[in-house]
């Protein structure tokens, strides 16, 4: 506002246009708020690494972990102790079979080894 006013002074005092001196009052104004938008901008990335490290990246780490330790437990649950050596031990359909009753309920827990 000071600048405002002593430019509005200033073209008083020397007689020259207010209106071309509006125009580069105007367009200073406008360089500075824009030179404190990217600053502004500049600083933001600083400011965000604490939420991303408090929230998201421990997010993100849990899917990281646990969708490999499903695949291990399904593959462990196909393959580990229950299961038969050697690859023609069980049919197929004999297999789907047994998941789809396990899927539904009808094996308990821990009983699915013939």
């Amino acid at each position: 506002m000071r600048g405002l006013v002593s430019l509005l002074a200033q073209t008083l005092r020397f007689g020259t246009g207010i209106a071309e001196a509006l125009r580069v009052y105007s367009e200073d104004f406008r360089d500075k708020r824009m030179q404190r938008a990217e600053e502004a901008a500049a600083k933001i990335g600083t400011k965000l690494i604490f939420p991303l490290v408090v929230c998201l990246f421990p997010a993100f780490f849990v899917v990281e972990v646990q969708s490999p330790d499903v695949q291990v437990k399904e593959i462990s649950r196909l393959h580990g102790p229950c299961a038969k050596s050697g690859a023609a031990s069980e049919s197929t359909s004999r297999a789907r079979a047994r998941n789809r009753s396990m899927e539904s309920g009808l094996l308990e827990v821990g009983h699915h080894c013939n």
